[in-house]
């Protein structure tokens, strides 16, 4: 079984999208983000310990940075 320390250091490069139908109050055309799980690491290793983001926040800052 591979350890999350494994994936994450091994996992596939982000990749930005066009969908081809609405989903989840995006609309057709629209391009989206799938992250992978070394942008994520980068984000939350930023946060100040003991801080609090919501989770709509912390997507909006993924995408902007």
């Amino acid at each position: 079984m591979k350890s999350w320390v494994y994936k994450r250091e091994n996992c596939k490069s982000h990749q930005i999208k066009t969908l081809s139908k609405d989903i989840i109050g995006m609309s057709k055309g629209s391009k989206m983000l799938i992250a992978n799980a070394n942008i994520f690491d980068e984000f939350i290793n930023k946060i100040p310990r003991g801080d609090f983001i919501k989770a709509q926040q912390s997507i909006e800052n993924i995408i902007v940075n």
